[in-house]
């Protein structure tokens, strides 16, 4: 079987408990290609604040940059943002870890799978230009 490291960014709030069952998941999914996944804990984004002074720390960007591979759970609090992040707005995570792992892995935007169903349409927050005939 072939292995395959991976960075996991458990994310913030309530990410930690759902980044855990999302990977045994992927672990689940990832075998029946014949792959096993193994991860390393990079932490980033409030939590990682509150542990290392920085939503981004530098030996946790190294090594997502390193492994190049990162199963990345959602970063940031609004409770957060009105304290620390209006204090220190440059620590924002949506902005200071996103961007700088986009730009830095040639990457545009995230993709998030949805459902569209058209009787609901009036109430997405989509571009109706944008959504599929």
């Amino acid at each position: 079987m072939k292995q395959k490291l991976v960075a996991l960014v458990t994310g913030d709030g309530s990410g930690p408990e759902m980044m855990m069952v999302a990977w045994s998941i992927a672990v689940e999914a990832a075998k029946k290609d014949g792959i096993e996944l193994a991860y390393e804990l990079t932490p980033m984004g409030w939590n990682a604040y509150e542990k290392f002074g920085d939503t981004l720390p530098p030996e946790s960007f190294k090594r997502a940059m390193e492994i190049g591979t990162i199963f990345f759970g959602g970063v940031g609090d609004p409770k957060l943002d009105g304290t620390i992040g209006a204090e220190k707005p440059e620590m924002r995570p949506e902005a200071r870890c996103l961007l700088a792992l986009r730009k830095n892995m040639g990457l545009l935007l995230n993709f998030r799978p949805m459902i569209y169903y058209k009787e609901l349409a009036h109430l997405a927050n989509v571009k109706p230009e944008t959504i599929p005939a």
